[in-house]
Order: C-alpha cells, then structure tokens, then sequence
C-alpha cells in the first residue's frame, strides 16, 4: 500500500481527534486548523511548541498567531512524509513593543527574546547579563520601521541593529539610561472643515512612550464658540465660517494639545439669467440671450456659459444656433404646437447659480 496514503490516513485521524482553531494575531479573519501531539502540547520553559497542518494552510515562517492568551512567532517549517502535511516550531512572544508607522499610527508588535544570553531563575524572570538585548518577530513593514529608544523588558533600550533572514526580524537593543516617562497628545483629523457638513469628530491620540493610550479621557474648548462648539465627547458643532481654536487635554497628565480649525462655506460668486420670450412660434426661429451676473446684478465679461435643453421629447426637431451666450431656436413641425421644453444657461464654474426658462411651441394663428 502507497506509504502516503498510510500517512496521509494517519495524519487525518490525529486531525479529527485533536484539531483546534489558532487565530492570526495581525488579522482575526484569518484562522488556521492546526493539532499538536499530546506530548507536544506542554511548552518548554523557553516558550516553545511544536504544531502540525495540511500542506495548504498559510502558515509561513514569520507567522504569528494567539493561542489562548499568549501570542507565538512561528520559526520553522518542515514538509513531513512526502508532503502530507506540515509541522512548524513556534516560540512564544514574551514582549509587545509598540512601533510607529510611516502613516503616523502604531502597530503593537509581539516579539520573542533571544534566551541563549541570558539567565533564567527559578521564578521564570530573565536576567539580562550584559544589558544587551535580541529579540526577532515576523517581518513586515511596521517592523522595518523600528528604531530610536523604546520602553520594554522593564528598562529603556535603544535600536542598534537590525537582522532580517527567511521571514524573521532579529532586532539587536541596548540597555541605555532609565528616562522620566513622555506624554504626549496628537490631533489626527483635517484642519479645514466645511461649516455645510454640520458637525465634525474630533480625533485625539494620546501615548506615554510613544505607545498608544487606550480610552484616555479629554476634554475640549473651543476659542471662537461664535464659529464652532465643542461637546464633551469631542463632537464640532460648526455655526459659522471662521477660524477657532480647539484646545484638548488629556485630564489624567494635564497634557494639552491646541489646534487651529478653519470653518469654510461655499460663497455664490453670482448667477445666470436668459432674456427671450417664453414661445418659440412654430415655423419662425427665436433668439435667446444668456448673461453672467456677479453679485450685484452687474453683468460680467469674458465668461462664455453653456447651453442645453431638458424636458424634451423632440430635441432632434428643434435647431439650435449658438454664438457665445447666444442662441437661435427654431421648429417647424405643427404637431408639435402646444408641447414644451426648458432651454438651460449655466456656467461650468458652480459658484454662478444656473438659470432656466420654460419654452411653449406656439401657432402664428
């Protein structure tokens, strides 16, 4: 009998028996199907296990997933009996540092620690030897960012190399100085709002150490309370066109953020209005006269508006002569005495309201 097929019976039995479901710590949709063997379902004391799934799950070196509520960096993976399935090794993450992204937002990476060079006592606290420190994590964008100093493994330490083999990061960290903690408050929304919208959310971070604050609780002023009014849950009420300024603070460190607010409205620069009668007599042509108004009422030059006709079911019969803001209509069908249709001057630029005049096919007699 085909050694594959033995082991691929096997590998199925043990995954009915023992299959649990591991979630993808970057995306919770992703789910992986995974069994470890009974004497494999204990760790070591350096974190580590042993999984085991079908040749197609996604799983890759780099591949970090939860199992219960520890998060583990898978290290390796190994095709077993002629490609049947699987078998990987993971390493559970001991530390989550926070890492700050191109586009301003941060990411919490999960890392595991090099332990070779360190001490481990009986109570599981790991001993740093010579205040250095390596840890590694799957590699991706965020990681590559990483660099300056970050607040972890109970200390200050600083990024002075990087490391990256087969979908691993190795981060090389030294232990430098304990400094005071640093608060800070950013805004993250526009800094021009149109007063038409109603309201705007306002959008606040706050971070100690440059990780994020989850819930902080803020509170809000605004400086022109005749242009905006804030709420205590940061909602803008916006009342008029103007600037004001929105001072934030973080109640729990007394830490303020001020940021200036622009309130904008669309202006009118003026309208549009088209002189003629309101019947086109059927067999005699018509002129129209579409004129560009600021304002006050005053015509105003050099702007060339557009023409078009709605309402109609029988464009096709009426002739049109354009000359700039001039029309020339004409019909001549009689069938057609008696029915309507809008002639439309408008300019492409928005802020001139648009104009329109409801024309009736009329007889002679």
């Amino acid at each position: 009998m085909n050694i594959d097929n033995i082991t691929q019976r096997q590998f199925d039995f043990s995954f009915r028996r023992e299959k649990i479901t591991i979630t993808d710590y970057y995306d919770s949709s992703i789910q992986y199907d995974v069994f470890f063997r009974r004497d494999n379902r204990g760790t070591s004391p350096q974190g580590k296990l042993r999984l085991f799934y079908a040749d197609d799950t996604p799983i890759c070196i780099g591949t970090i997933f939860i199992l219960g509520n520890a998060n583990y960096l898978v290290i390796s993976k190994e095709a077993v009996e002629g490609v049947v399935y699987r078998s990987s090794m993971a390493v559970k993450c001991t530390e989550q540092i926070s890492i700050k992204n191109t586009d301003g937002t941060y990411t919490v990476v999960p890392f595991a620690m090099d332990t070779g060079r360190y001490v481990t006592a009986s109570n599981g606290t790991i001993s740093i030897i010579d205040g250095s420190v390596t840890i590694y994590t799957g590699l991706n964008d965020t990681v590559k960012q990483m660099d300056g100093d970050y607040n972890c493994f109970g200390g200050r330490y600083s990024v002075q190399n990087h490391l990256y083999n087969d979908g691993i990061a190795y981060i090389y960290l030294s232990r430098e100085a304990d400094m005071p903690d640093v608060y800070a408050l950013t805004y993250n929304g526009d800094t021009s709002v149109e007063l038409e919208t109603g309201t705007y959310q306002l959008s606040y971070t706050a971070t100690v150490n440059n990780i994020p604050v989850q819930n902080p609780t803020l509170s809000y002023v605004s400086g022109n309370t005749e242009v905006a009014i804030v709420s205590d849950s940061g909602l803008l009420t916006l009342l008029s066109a103007g600037d004001t300024t929105i001072t934030a603070t973080w109640t729990e460190q007394e830490i303020t953020c001020e940021t200036s607010i622009t309130v904008t409205a669309q202006t009118t620069s003026g309208t549009t209005s088209i002189e003629g009668k309101t019947n086109l007599i059927n067999g005699f042509s018509r002129e129209y006269t579409g004129k560009v108004l600021d304002g006050s009422g005053t015509e105003v030059p050099g702007i060339t508006g557009v023409w078009t006709i709605t309402d109609c079911t029988f464009t096709d019969e009426i002739e049109q002569i354009v000359d700039g803001n001039k029309i020339t209509l004409s019909v001549d069908n009689r069938s057609l005495i008696g029915d309507t249709f809008t002639l439309n001057f408008s300019v492409q630029d928005e802020n001139y309201t648009p104009s329109s005049l409801v024309i009736t096919v009329t007889s002679l007699y």
